[in-house]
């Protein structure tokens, strides 16, 4: 027997959640019919626990749930012990991706807990869907069944599978959701749970997601399928923030897409430039030649709405890279390669310039060495130069202006100051003390300003210190 409880909590709603009761069901079966039906003859137990439910705070942010946010509350549904027990989190809106109806994503602890335990639902997406849809109060039901049961079949690792009509629809239609089973191949990988040398690649807390045995498929196993047919007059470049490092060291890799040539002065594309994106990914080739795809700690299931570009004005963003789904994401020391494909549609492929950069080897001799990786290696310092959205501990923010102020690198040094900037200028915006806001306020300030007076700090990341402070 393969026993699996999914805690379920609500967090950031604020009433909005009135009416969904305490199950999730689908044309009147139960979430856990679905998957007890689909994994015949391995004996699945799949149990909804709603105990929790009230456990997760009902207001975060006004600006609805972002990655810190969902990972926060992740650990606390769970709790400290180690199982492969999943967390639903019942949710307003994704603060940066506001079109997405869910998603599956790992929990950040380095050990406490495997990948794949998290799914979150987003209900404001979902019902403004239903509306425009013009359907009525039980094809919300439904629909909010259906993709918890997406995220949760993301949980056990199934795959996305277009065109099959099943749950791993990946764009489902809330107006005609189809047989609302599994594929037959999704249901014969559920039978690895009964091999207990496969089952790893199942359960959730297992392997990664995407790691699979051999014979079964694997999302974007390749940059491209066929000739690439890249887009006219669009070009995407990148460059990393370190040339060298520490593979625990804070690395950004900046994206930039834009028009080039003498094509039309506004281009329309998937706005979609993030590695939790299928359209979006990111290789890096490790000294020994082998091409891997950088694993998104999140996967999003919808595609959002357009962007557009002008001539002049690309699209740029920052995109953290030290950590991937399961730990560090340059391991072995030498020297790399990155390189970006993007496809904003299924017949085109957009692919970057390649960098390099050297990983070094540990050097547990080298007092720096030694004094970076009792700090960095700590989960509040890897979760603010993350996500640079929450003032980490008096103990660790010590620690962190410490680091800076004295290691040679000062290409972690900037980064450092941008991030702890950054979080305590976004934090300001919750609070509601006018002194702590001024006291938090000036104090970010000054760690913006440092990272803008250091070398470190260039391209994309310079503009964005640049923008924090004229906000400021």
């Amino acid at each position: 027997m393969t026993a699996i409880t999914c805690h379920v909590a609500d967090v950031n709603l604020s009433g909005a959640s009135d009416g969904l009761g305490s199950q999730l069901s689908l044309r009147g079966k139960q979430l856990s019919d679905y998957f007890r039906s689909a994994a015949v003859g391995t004996s699945l137990s799949l149990t909804l626990d709603w105990s929790r439910r009230n456990q997760l705070p009902s207001l975060v942010g006004t600006g609805g749930l972002n990655d810190q946010d969902l990972l926060n509350g992740l650990a606390t549904l769970l709790g400290p012990t180690k199982s492969s027990d999943i967390g639903l989190l019942i949710g307003d809106v994704y603060a940066d991706a506001t079109d997405q109806y869910g998603m599956m994503f790992d929990l950040d602890t380095h050990g406490s807990f495997g990948p794949r335990q998290g799914c979150a639902l987003f209900l404001a997406p979902i019902t403004l869907a239903i509306q425009d849809a013009g359907l009525g109060q039980s094809a919300l039901s439904d629909f909010i069944a259906f993709t918890a049961i997406h995220e949760i079949g993301h949980a056990f690792n199934l795959w996305h599978m277009a065109g099959s009509g099943s749950f791993m629809e990946p764009h489902p239609d809330p107006a005609n959701l189809g047989a609302c089973t599994f594929d037959p191949t999704q249901r014969n990988y559920f039978a690895l749970l009964s091999d207990p040398h496969e089952r790893d690649f199942v359960i959730p807390g297992g392997s990664p997601f995407n790691a699979r045995p051999s014979g079964w498929p694997v999302d974007g196993s390749q940059p491209f399928e066929g000739p690439p047919k890249a887009p006219d007059g669009i070009s995407l470049g990148i460059a990393l923030s370190h040339e060298s490092f520490w593979s625990f060291e804070p690395v950004e890799l900046e994206v930039e897409l834009e028009v080039s040539g003498e094509e039309p002065a506004i281009n329309s594309f998937p706005n979609e430039i993030d590695p939790g994106y299928s359209s979006f990914q990111i290789w890096i080739t490790a000294p020994d030649g082998e091409r891997r795809r950088f694993r998104p700690q999140r996967r999003f299931c919808r595609p959002n709405r357009p962007r557009q570009i002008t001539r002049g004005e690309p699209f740029r963003r920052d995109i953290s890279v030290f950590c991937k789904s399961g730990g560090y994401t340059f391991v072995a020391p030498g020297r790399h390669q990155v390189q970006v494909s993007f496809n904003p549609r299924p017949s085109q492929t957009i692919l970057s310039n390649v960098v390099e950069c050297e990983v070094l080897p540990s050097a547990p001799d080298s007092d720096e060495w030694r004094r970076l990786t009792t700090v960095l290696h700590t989960e509040g310092a890897r979760q603010l130069l993350r996500f640079k959205r929450r003032v980490p501990s008096p103990h660790d923010y010590a620690a962190l202006v410490s680091v800076a102020e004295s290691i040679s690198s000062e290409q972690t040094a900037a980064a450092i100051n941008l991030s702890l900037g950054k979080a305590m200028l976004r934090t300001v915006e919750r609070l509601s003390r006018p002194q702590s806001v001024y006291q938090l306020r000036e104090r970010g300030i000054r760690h913006v300003e440092r990272a803008l007076q250091s070398k470190g700090l260039s391209g994309f990341r310079r503009h964005v210190g640049e923008t924090l402070l004229a906000n400021g």
